[in-house]
């Protein structure tokens, strides 16, 4: 009995070990990882101090849009360590770096510029054709980083919060603020406006990333609806991390195995 209990017990303390090791490695990638990504959003910085034009396009359609000059765009444009901001006449555009996991980056030539677009959601183009170049460079690089390191960096630092979460016996409300873009994201969702809900939905989590659950599961569905199944699988699955024993866990788990597919298309 006595072997068996120390045999037991030295199963443990490896596994533990072995568990501990493999998140020491984790960890040290996850460090790794997020460091690339801030020094190549720090060279972007820098880049996005020349002289660049942006080109928006009216609801995803690239045939028709408005153009915006960005001379001296570090008033117009703040590159952050989670996204990037441009703001041109009051209107306020967020791409958030976990997001360029599915971007579709192109190069254009104009006649004396080259361009970079994103998704076709917009174009960034300049005269400086080596600072545009450079410019795809280092978003691809961004992009390698986030693929080979597929969201698990943030759902490793997201699981503490779900158990936290899990072991409230008050679960927190949601603000008014929130309630706010939540109304507003349903209301662009319904009218198939998937960015503009996918914008607002996002800025009700960023107020309070555990009050309304249901926003990862939106923000799951509406990513799948523009193509992003890899953004979709990430969101479903801090969803389930919160909600494990939801009504709808078993659907949302399913829903992550028809993304998978889809992703290998």
């Amino acid at each position: 009995m006595i072997l068996l209990a120390v045999v037991l017990f030295a199963s443990v303390a490896n596994a533990q070990t072995n568990e501990a090791q493999s998140s020491n490695i984790n960890s040290t990638k996850i460090q790794s990882s997020k460091e690339e990504i801030s020094t190549t959003l720090a060279d972007i910085r820098e880049l996005f101090k020349n002289e660049f034009w942006i080109y928006t396009c009216d609801d995803k359609n690239v045939t028709g849009g408005r153009s915006y000059s960005m001379a001296g765009t570090q008033k117009n444009i703040l590159i952050l360590e989670d996204r990037i901001e441009y703001n041109f006449n009051d209107e306020k555009t967020i791409i958030y770096i976990s997001d360029l996991i599915d971007c579709n980056f192109q190069l254009y030539s104009f006649s004396k510029q080259r361009g970079l677009g994103f998704d076709r959601d917009f174009i960034v183009y300049s005269k400086a054709k080596k600072v545009v170049a450079k410019l795809y460079e280092d978003f691809i690089f961004i992009q390698k980083q986030l693929k080979e390191n597929p969201y698990y960096a943030e759902l490793a630092l997201f699981e503490p919060l779900a158990l936290q979460y899990r072991a409230l016996t008050v679960k927190p409300a949601v603000s008014e603020a929130q309630r706010r873009y939540i109304v507003q994201a349903n209301s662009f969702n319904q009218q198939k406006t998937y960015y503009k809900a996918i914008e607002l939905y996002s800025k009700a989590v960023e107020l309070d990333p555990t009050a309304y659950p249901a926003a990862y599961s939106n923000l799951a569905l509406l990513s799948a609806q523009i193509g992003k199944y890899n953004t979709a699988i990430y969101q479903m699955k801090k969803y389930l991390l919160l909600e494990p024993e939801s009504a709808d866990a078993r659907s949302a788990q399913d829903k992550i195995y028809e993304w998978e597919i889809m992703m290998q298309e």
